[in-house]
């Protein structure tokens, strides 16, 4: 532009104007900012277009920093907080600014608490144990086993669970948190213990053991009546020896969850005694329980046969074994014998209805060999009679008597497995 200029006079005088460019467009407004440490930024100038690069200086806090058109925070601590402003200057045409404040947050620096393991349905506080600044703030992710109180939050988790929680400063300076609670099940178990009354001779190497139906087992203590600790593993062997009772306490121990504790007795019961074994008859016996051992009522069995309750038994000649067991089921054998009695076979028959010698055949063969074989002959062999030990020959043959003469006679015992042969003479009247 030229500009003319003239007095009053009507003197004249002119010179020329350049009017050039603001190089500045649209700072007229401060960018203030608050950042977090740690965070970066960068602050530009919005120049003039189709201008050249104006010349640039920044300062903060009075200070030159830079003399780009773009400055670049990276990683910004409390030394870059402060006052920015700019000078541009465009072919003589300066102009200058504050740009904005900066304002540089610490970070939040905090610890956060130890977690032991919780017993499942308890409650734990759980959360940061310091916290810096104290105008920093804790807000906690929502969990129905959650309750927050700040900084810390009380949890009763029933398994394991995650808790999460964000730090900010003023809104900003966000750090997300987890905390990882472990949860121990309570215990439940029992002694596992099919029978714990025991027979005196059959005590053996017994085990006790647990099963555990929930929870993490951390120490086994086993301990007897006295107080004394008998074992510390799973399993308890039991080795006493003596009839009587005894009682033991296990105890188990978690993590996190209360000890608890069962117990058990265990009974060492005598076992019955056969005292004497009475002769009822020949093959009849009874069996005679000593009443200071074991605990009515009583089963027996003879041999090979099954348990009976009765205390009688039919038995055979020879060695016997009968088993006692009692209310408890404990056990003890009894070695008996049986003799086969001696008989006499008579030598002279009179069936003459005196009483005496009526019939051939012994009344102790009747008794004690019922099924003994008894066969007669005459003196020219003729087989007569073919008879049981408990029948009677009374000399007659077909309904007639038999002449007054001597017979013969075998007689077969298959139970004692022996034969006698013999005569006799036979008195008819």
């Amino acid at each position: 532009y030229n500009l003319t200029y003239k007095d009053a006079n009507g003197c004249e005088t002119g010179f020329a104007v350049e009017i050039v460019p603001n190089p500045i467009v649209d700072n007229t407004v401060a960018f203030d900012t608050t950042l977090c440490e740690g965070e970066s930024v960068t602050f530009s100038l919005n120049l003039t277009a189709g201008i050249e690069t104006p010349d640039i200086v920044w300062k903060k806090d009075g200070t030159e920093i830079s003399t780009d058109a773009t400055i670049a925070l990276k990683k910004v601590t409390s030394a870059e907080a402060g006052e920015y402003t700019y000078e541009a200057t465009n072919r003589g045409c300066r102009t200058e600014g504050t740009f904005g404040t900066l304002t540089v947050l610490p970070r939040p620096t905090y610890t956060i608490k130890d977690v032991d393991v919780v017993c499942a349905g308890e409650s734990e506080e759980i959360g940061l144990e310091t916290l810096s600044p104290a105008t920093a703030e804790v807000e906690w992710a929502p969990s129905p086993s959650l309750v927050s109180t700040g900084n810390t939050a009380v949890v009763t988790p029933e398994q394991d669970e995650t808790y999460s929680f964000t730090i900010s400063q003023n809104g900003g300076c966000k750090i997300t948190e987890k905390i990882s609670v472990k949860v121990a099940q309570p215990i439940d178990f029992k002694i596992a213990a099919n029978d714990t009354t025991i027979c005196e001779n059959n005590v053996g190497n017994l085990k006790f053991g647990l099963k555990i139906v929930d929870g993490d087992v951390l120490s086994y203590e086993w301990k007897n009546e006295k107080d004394e600790v008998v074992s510390t593993s799973s399993v308890l062997k039991f080795s006493e020896k003596e009839v009587g009772t005894y009682k033991y306490t296990a105890k188990l121990t978690s993590e996190a969850c209360p000890s608890v504790t069962d117990d058990i007795e265990v009974a060492i019961v005598g076992v019955p005694l056969v005292d004497t074994v009475t002769k009822i008859d020949y093959h009849n016996v009874e069996f005679v329980p000593n009443e200071n051992y074991g605990e009515a009522p009583y089963e027996f069995k003879v041999d090979a046969n099954e348990f009976s309750t009765s205390a009688e038994a039919y038995v055979t000649y020879g060695y016997h074994t009968v088993v006692i067991k009692d209310h408890n089921g404990c056990m003890s054998s009894y070695e008996f014998v049986t003799e086969a009695p001696d008989f006499e076979i008579p030598t002279l028959v009179t069936p003459n209805g005196d009483g005496v010698n009526d019939a051939f055949i012994s009344d102790v063969i009747a008794e004690a060999y019922p099924d003994a074989v008894v066969t007669i002959y005459d003196r020219f062999g003729k087989k007569l009679v073919e008879m049981k030990g408990n029948e009677a020959w009374d000399g007659t043959y077909l309904g007639r008597k038999m002449p007054a003469t001597d017979y013969w006679y075998e007689i077969w015992i298959d139970e004692i497995r022996k034969k006698y042969v013999g005569h006799f003479t036979l008195i008819n009247d």
